[in-house]
């Protein structure tokens, strides 16, 4: 069950958010109350702490209490480990330092057939024995590719209230 408190909250994160340039899933996330964008799992507790996991661009892990959900690069939800981009259009988010992985992926094989040579090897009109050596060889060659990606984003700030009385300031 969501709790509408938590729905109101997330709506006005996610106003609040988007001169800063949120992505969809993470208005998504704020809008719908702070729940996965992928399994729809609510992701406070029943406190209405948020439980949601927020990581650096670098892949270090930022705690809520730090302002996490505003300085992270990416998202993880608790319950089935989704994660988005919190601002920018980017898609596939980067996995932490132990979860990432380089992997060789075999793309594509192939054999090329250079032709044929025959050899006619007769020796019925000798009574002397024949010795002939016939050298055969394969070449394997081993192609590797290694891509990499970049991803780059930028900032902003804004700020609300009443001239020399109180204001909010939000940057990101």
């Amino acid at each position: 069950m969501r709790n509408p408190l938590m729905t109101v909250s997330g709506r006005m994160n996610s106003a609040l958010l988007s001169v800063a340039g949120i992505s969809e899933e993470h208005k998504t996330y704020l809008n719908s109350g702070f729940c996965c964008p992928s399994c729809h799992a609510s992701n406070t507790n029943m406190l209405g702490s948020i439980t949601t996991a927020f990581y650096a661009a670098d892949g270090r892990k930022l705690p809520l209490i730090t302002g996490g959900a505003l300085r992270g690069d990416t998202a993880e939800c608790p319950k089935c480990r989704y994660r988005w981009k919190l601002y920018g259009k980017s898609a596939a988010a980067p996995q932490t330092p132990e979860e990432t992985a380089t992997e060789v992926i075999e793309a594509e094989r192939s054999e090329e057939v250079f032709g044929e040579d025959r050899r006619v090897i007769d020796n019925t009109r000798s009574s002397s024995p024949i010795t002939r050596a016939i050298t055969f060889t394969k070449e394997w060659t081993r192609t590797y590719e290694i891509q990499n990606e970049k991803a780059q984003g930028s900032g902003g700030d804004i700020t609300l209230g009443i001239k020399d009385a109180a204001a909010l300031k939000l940057s990101a």
